[in-house]
């Protein structure tokens, strides 16, 4: 079984494999460095799996897609009464895959630089923008 949050963010059109290096950059820089596995990416969009270097437990699967245009019809669904959440424009939007037996020390780093640092709003399908970590 696995377990999906996903964060929006307005970050000024970048990449979406520039936006993944940033991210591992200030994951590294924020505890031990992290490990990269099986990355890939398409236009508009960027993966890969992504393991704590010293405990190497399951990975979290990370999905980046870019485009404030591209993203706008997900982002109108989960905002049919209203922008209350502010991520109407947002241009990025990172999907964040649990699974098994999860990195939740990982996971709270990732969770850290996406809403501290990019000001990201995390969603999910049960608490959707009440979810708090």
């Amino acid at each position: 079984m696995s377990y999906h949050v996903q964060f929006f963010a307005k970050r000024g059109e970048v990449a979406a494999s520039d936006a993944l290096d940033q991210l591992i950059a200030a994951l590294s820089k924020s505890g031990v460095p992290v490990l990269v596995r099986e990355r890939g990416e398409e236009p508009g969009a960027s993966w890969c799996d992504l393991f704590d270097k010293k405990t190497m437990t399951s990975p979290l699967i990370i999905e980046l897609w870019t485009g404030a245009r591209e993203l706008a019809e997900e982002i109108l669904e989960l905002t049919p009464d209203g922008d209350t959440h502010g991520i109407r424009g947002s241009d990025l939007m990172v999907s964040v895959q649990l699974l098994r037996e999860a990195d939740w020390s990982l996971m709270r780093r990732v969770w850290d630089v996406l809403v501290k640092q990019w000001g990201a709003v995390p969603y999910d399908s049960i608490s959707e923008f009440s979810l708090t970590f």
